[in-house]
């Protein structure tokens, strides 16, 4: 069984298809995903949970050490919970009632106590007094004595007076050349002491993945795909908003009515492939294909393609796509054998006019997925995949 909590693996991490191949796996018998919006990877789930809003629910929040303004908040329910909605930490109390370990998540404590408890523990007891926050909802922290000429923002310190307000680097400056790196891990080839750009080369050789211009697989696929965040969501938030998908650069209209997620392209390497504005691309690689829409344009470079990260997945069939989803694409090692980190922009792959007879193809090889309801003003919705039992 998979638990997948707040689920958009696929769209917001690396290896997405590989992601796919994992949920379907035969040995996994029961998906469960509990999230407001039916998010990505809900598509695979066997159930899905009611979760409720952050509107919602009682709750503290507060904010983070890098925030302008530091501040604690106690926050009722804006509204009335919708349906049989229940949160996170409500959920697995109720699960561990099954268990007959509810006791040792919840300690005997209501959401209540659990919030008294929090403040227990938090510097805030020394400016602002229990009752005093739940009854004006919100405490902003003094600042400190002499702030403007202590606290200074950034790394202005550092550029007045390096000595005096050093960085946490082992020198106290700004380093180009890791020592630490060099000492630990020697012939690194992909994280050296010097930070500089891997120009290829293959598994065979040490490397973790090949995704350069140059290497082996570029001669399959020779185009780099930079797949930036969009400026019209955040990873998929967003990306289901009716009056965003107005936009022009939002979207591309498809022939079929689809709206499909644009493929910036060069005009040469456009030209070269046959593809002209509004086509329908095949953006693919050895991992899949995703369905985009072509956007010809100068402000691309040639020998690279831009589709930007966060287009909600629409399976057509296994490692085909047709919501244009980026990270479906990418390599799903690290960026290195020593360290982790994810390679989701600047990866090879080609791309390719869809040609009709082979849409045509597919809509009679799988005609579950072009049967699906669509909305072009949402996209892919609730209806389109939720079976209400």
């Amino acid at each position: 069984m998979v638990w997948s909590e707040k689920p958009c693996n696929q769209c917001c991490w690396n290896g997405g298809f590989k992601f796919q191949d994992a949920m379907r796996a035969e040995h996994i018998e029961f998906v469960v995903t509990n999230h407001q919006w039916i998010e990505n990877d809900s598509l695979f789930g066997d159930l899905i949970l009611p979760i409720t809003t952050c509107v919602e629910e009682n709750d503290v929040v507060g904010s983070n050490q890098n925030s302008g303004a530091k501040f604690q908040g106690k926050c009722a329910p804006a509204c009335d919970r919708v349906g049989e909605s229940m949160s996170d930490y409500e959920i697995g109390v109720a699960l561990g009632e099954r268990f007959g370990v509810a006791e040792k998540l919840s300690l005997g404590m209501t959401d209540e106590e659990w919030f008294k408890y929090a403040y227990d523990t938090n510097v805030l007891q020394t400016e602002c007094s229990w009752e005093q926050l739940c009854e004006k909802g919100y405490y902003l922290y003094d600042l400190a004595d002499g702030w403007d000429q202590e606290e200074l923002p950034g790394m202005r310190g550092f550029y007045l007076d390096p000595e005096k307000h050093a960085l946490d680097t082992p020198s106290g400056k700004l380093e180009f050349y890791s020592a630490a790196l060099e000492e630990h891990f020697p012939g690194d080839k992909e994280r050296g002491g010097i930070a500089r750009w891997v120009s290829g080369g293959s598994p065979e050789e040490g490397w973790t993945h090949d995704e350069c211009i140059g290497g082996p697989r570029s001669e399959k696929y020779p185009l780099l795909l930079l797949a930036n965040p969009s400026r019209w969501r955040l990873h998929v938030q967003g990306d289901d908003v009716p009056w965003v998908r107005e936009f022009e650069t939002m979207k591309v209209k498809g022939k079929d009515g689809y709206l499909y997620e644009p493929c910036w392209i060069h005009p040469n390497d456009a030209a070269a492939r046959g593809i002209v504005d509004g086509d329908i691309v095949k953006v693919l690689n050895d991992r899949g294909i995703i369905l985009t829409g072509a956007r010809v344009s100068e402000r691309v470079i040639p020998g690279c393609v831009m589709v930007n990260k966060g287009s909600r997945v629409d399976p057509i069939a296994t490692h085909i796509d047709r919501g244009g989803s980026a990270n479906l694409l990418s390599p799903a090692e690290g960026i290195s054998k020593h360290c982790w980190g994810f390679a989701v922009s600047g990866y090879l792959v080609e791309a390719e006019k869809l040609e009709d007879a082979e849409m045509e193809a597919w809509k009679q090889e799988y005609p579950d997925a072009f049967a699906r309801e669509y909305d072009p003003a949402t996209g892919v919705n609730f209806s389109s995949w939720v079976i209400e039992e």
